[in-house]
């Protein structure tokens, strides 16, 4: 009974006759999901720079009073740094997301909802709340991983085979929950916008109908990002021996710059991969 049970469940959310029978769900271009990110944001590349500049001077602000500065990792004599202590380490980490959360805000009421509103822009809600509260799970999702690893290389062998296979399996499983994750990022879109999600089954059909491209294109943008900051920091390592405290700033608020790109990139992706496979919401935020 609970064998034919599963194995319907798994042909309900796998089939692909639901694509046929609601017309919200449809098989997307892979170069639409890996290229609209960056179309989006040259097209209201004003709008970023706008929105842009006092977050990235915000957050370099609290990372250079809290020495958490990247100059203060590469060279600690350019602005007599001194080392952060761990309080104030995670201090600056849940600030600088909550800033990313606000920044989050106000890039999807400018350029994608097109609703810019000073009046409610930067007044905390329930909504950004979530926001924040569902980064942090990103986050802490992407560190499991880490933990696996270092529990499988920690720990002693169990001489019982049996025990150690199953414990293998179980601490493995650590690996695959962040690529399960991933594909439903695509939630993330909904509590920015404050919308109601679709049906679990609609959304599950429309994630596994195209799961080798959500994870190929979702994995492209990541790294895109984070190849952005490691370019950025590669370049700036060869000047952090001889510059002046005022360039060093510079540095500093244009490294927030490549941070918000990052995000921003990240956030149009999302977007327009929730307006791809479900095109019904594409015009309605």
């Amino acid at each position: 009974m609970l064998k034919e049970t599963i194995s319907e469940f798994i042909k309900n959310v796998y089939s692909n006759n639901d694509k046929n029978q609601n017309p919200n769900i449809q098989k997307v271009k892979f170069g639409n999901l890996l290229w609209s990110p960056l179309k989006m944001l040259f097209i209201n590349f004003q709008t970023f720079i706008l929105v842009t500049l006092p977050f990235s001077f915000i957050i370099a602000a609290l990372s250079l009073l809290l020495g958490n500065s990247i100059l203060c990792d590469l060279n600690k004599n350019i602005l007599s740094c001194a080392a952060p202590t761990e309080w104030t380490f995670f201090l600056f980490q849940i600030l600088r997301l909550i800033i990313i959360t606000f920044f989050i805000k106000v890039w999807y009421k400018c350029a994608i909802a097109k609703q810019a509103n000073l009046s409610d822009m930067f007044v905390p809600t329930w909504r950004d709340a979530k926001v924040f509260f569902s980064l942090i799970f990103i986050i802490l999702i992407n560190f499991v991983p880490s933990v696996s690893y270092y529990t499988l290389i920690k720990r002693e062998p169990n001489p019982d085979w049996r025990i150690e296979s199953l414990y293998f399996a179980f601490v493995s499983i650590g690996f695959i929950i962040p690529f399960i994750v991933l594909l439903y990022y695509v939630i993330l879109p909904y509590i920015i916008a404050g919308k109601k999600l679709p049906p679990f089954k609609q959304m599950s059909s429309a994630v596994f109908n195209n799961t080798g491209k959500i994870m190929v294109s979702t994995l492209f943008t990541i790294t895109l990002g984070l190849l952005l900051i490691v370019y950025y920091i590669a370049t700036i390592v060869p000047y952090t021996g001889q510059i002046s405290v005022t360039k060093a700033i510079m540095f500093e608020i244009s490294y927030n710059i490549v941070i918000l790109v990052f995000v921003t990139l990240i956030t149009n992706y999302l977007f327009n991969l929730r307006n791809v496979l479900f095109p019904s919401e594409k015009d309605s935020d």
